[in-house]
């Protein structure tokens, strides 16, 4: 099946619309990563020292949108 780049844009475009996804200037990964870190360290009472590497991740990133068309949906507006 072959569609349209105008029109698989514009069911993105929709798909953002209607579930309020907002655009980000800045990936806030690392201000959350650190905020996680700084509470690890206020709770080791709580979580041994040896398991914050297991709660942390090196370098976090937001995910990426990716488009999939459901081919196998026939009769379906594009």
């Amino acid at each position: 099946m072959i569609i349209n780049k105008d029109s698989l844009e514009q069911k993105i475009e929709a798909f953002i619309q209607e579930n309020n996804i907002t655009h980000l200037n800045k990936d806030p990964s690392d201000s959350y990563q650190k905020q996680i870190q700084q509470a690890l360290k206020k709770c080791d009472a709580l979580i041994e020292k040896g398991k914050h590497r297991y709660l942390m991740h090196i370098r976090p990133t937001a995910p990426n949108l990716n488009a999939y068309i459901k081919t196998h949906k026939q009769n379906q507006p594009i």
